[in-house]
Order: C-alpha cells, then sequence, then structure tokens
C-alpha cells in the first residue's frame, strides 16, 4: 500500500499538531501522563500575575496557573489554578501572592496548613497578596521622610534666628575674635618651635640633674661620705666633749655647796645677811642725825 504525498503532509502536520500540544502544555507545567487537578482562588490585584504563571508549594513548582478572570459581583480576580494530583493540599491551605524579585515580578505559592482533610478538584483556595519589598520599604521611608521634613524646617528656623543674632556689628566682633585667635595659635606654634629647639639642652640638663641624684643617692658618693663624717663629728661631741662639761659643771657645783668654801659659808651661813642689816640700819641713823643736826656733821668754809 503507498501513501500518497498528501497523505504524508497530513499526518506530518498531525505530528506538529501533537507535539505543539505537548509542548504547549508542558510551558504551562501540565503534566498530560500523570494528570492534574483545578483549584480556585480570589485575589484583589493581580499586577505582575499572568496565565501560565508558575504555583510553587514550598519553592518547588507543582502547576501554573491556566486562566485569569475578573469577578465584578465579589470586585475580585476569579484565577483557576492547575495543579499536579501528587500533591495534597489540606483544606485550610492559602494560595498567596508574593514578590518574587526586586524588580517587582510577582508569582503565587500555596501556604500549606495542618488540617485533616484535603482540597477536590474545583474547591475553592482562600487568596492574599504578601507585601512587596517596595511597599515594605515605602511603608518605613514615608515616616522617615516627615521625620526628614521636620528637621529641616528646625534647621531652617534655627539658621533664620542665627542669621537675625549675627547683626553686622556680631559680625565685626566674631571675625576680630577668629584673627586674635589665629594670632594666639601663631604665639603658640612659636613657642612649640621654641621648645623643640630647646629641647636637646634640656635633655642635657635633665640628665645632669639625674646623675646628681644618683650621685647623692648612692652610698659611695661624697656627698653620703659627708653625711657620715659629719654623724660621725656630732656623735662625738655629744659622747666625749659634752659629758667632759657635764663632769666639770658638776665638780663647780659640789665645791660652791661645800660649807668649807667661802661660797659656801656665804650661802650656807647668816654671817653676811645680819653684817649687811647692821650696816644698813646704821646708815639709816647716821642720815636721820644728819637732818636732825646738820652743822654739827657738814662744815661750810667761806674764803
Amino acid at each position: 500500500m503507498k501513501i500518497s504525498s498528501s497523505q504524508k503532509i497530513g499526518l506530518f502536520l498531525v505530528l506538529i499538531l501533537v507535539a505543539l500540544f505537548f509542548a504547549l502544555n508542558y510551558l504551562k507545567g501540565h503534566d498530560i501522563f500523570k494528570g492534574s487537578n483545578t483549584y480556585y482562588t480570589y485575589l484583589g490585584e493581580v499586577d505582575g500575575i499572568t496565565v501560565t504563571s508558575p504555583v510553587y508549594i514550598k519553592g518547588l513548582k507543582v502547576g501554573a496557573i491556566d486562566r485569569i478572570k475578573f469577578d465584578p459581583v465579589k470586585d475580585r480576580f476569579l484565577i483557576s489554578l492547575s495543579i499536579k494530583r501528587d500533591y495534597a493540599i489540606p483544606s485550610n491551605s492559602q494560595a498567596e501572592a508574593y514578590s518574587s524579585s526586586i524588580l517587582g515580578g510577582k508569582s503565587l505559592r500555596i501556604v500549606l496548613g495542618d488540617g485533616k482533610f484535603y482540597l477536590k478538584g474545583g474547591d475553592t483556595i482562600p487568596g492574599s497578596t504578601a507585601p512587596d519589598m517596595i511597599s515594605i520599604l515605602y511603608g518605613y521611608a514615608s515616616p522617615l521622610k516627615n521625620k526628614l521634613g521636620e528637621v529641616m524646617g528646625e534647621l531652617e528656623k534655627t539658621l533664620s534666628a542665627i542669621n537675625q543674632t549675627l547683626d553686622s556689628a556680631a559680625r565685626a566682633d566674631l571675625h576680630s575674635s577668629l584673627r586674635k585667635l589665629n594670632g594666639s595659635l601663631t604665639n603658640v606654634q612659636r613657642l612649640t618651635g621654641s621648645l623643640n629647639e630647646m629641647t636637646p639642652d634640656l635633655s642635657a640638663s635633665l640628665k645632669n640633674i639625674n646623675a646628681l641624684t644618683d650621685s647623692l643617692n648612692s652610698p659611695d658618693g661624697d656627698f653620703h661620705k659627708t653625711l657620715s663624717n659629719l654623724n660621725k663629728t656630732s656623735q662625738e661631741l655629744s659622747t666625749v666633749k659634752l659629758s667632759k662639761t657635764v663632769d666639770e659643771l658638776n665638780s663647780l657645783l659640789e665645791k660652791v655647796q661645800s660649807p668649807e668654801s667661802t661660797t659656801g659659808k656665804l650661802i650656807s651661813t647668816d654671817a653676811l645677811h645680819n653684817s649687811l642689816d647692821s650696816l644698813v640700819v646704821e646708815i639709816e641713823n647716821l642720815v636721820k642725825k644728819i637732818k636732825a643736826n646738820p652743822r654739827k656733821y657738814i662744815r661750810v668754809t667761806v674764803f
């Protein structure tokens, strides 16, 4: 049996169509041989989500989006999901649209629940939209922008107050103070230079002082020997000369206090005291007699 050219062309077209069917289903994420279940979910926004967009469970692609249709009654988008039959979905699971890239691309994932019952084909999965990174950053940046505006306003008020305070006279005083400060810094710099030049001499002086201190502290030094000699001399004077002097004074006092000596007799007897008293009495009597009869005792001769 011969196959005509038209039959060959028709068979080739059939093969092309079958291959195209399998290719399209593969691109959509459908597994024709294992089959898939269709689930539905509602989302308020589908920005970044398109037909044939993949559906993930814990990061693994398990299906794709078949159709997106707007429901005017619920004012939401009805999304048809085709998921492989190998994956059982608990009844309390959730379909979540999330940002899959920083540029704003979105994908759909099934957040599995822990329910004991599982969904069947044609059931509806509750849907939600996770905030993307740009929305989160904008939420943080908006209060910061308001605070920054307030800070800039306060800074502008402060600068205005400073400009009003610093009039021409105050600015002149400020410039004068800055010039004086600059002069003081120049003098300090010169003083520092002079100190740097004097550093070698100061170092030599400090070395000499240290050497003198070491010499004074050294037990073998001349100063230490001089102190030792002075101490020895003082000890000799205190032990020899002073002791001799004390002995001589004690001997002199013994002689003075002896009743056989002249001084001792004067001190120990009343003879001297009695003689002095008698002399004083006689002098007083003589003075009285002269006052009573001066011519008898005083004679005046006129030449």
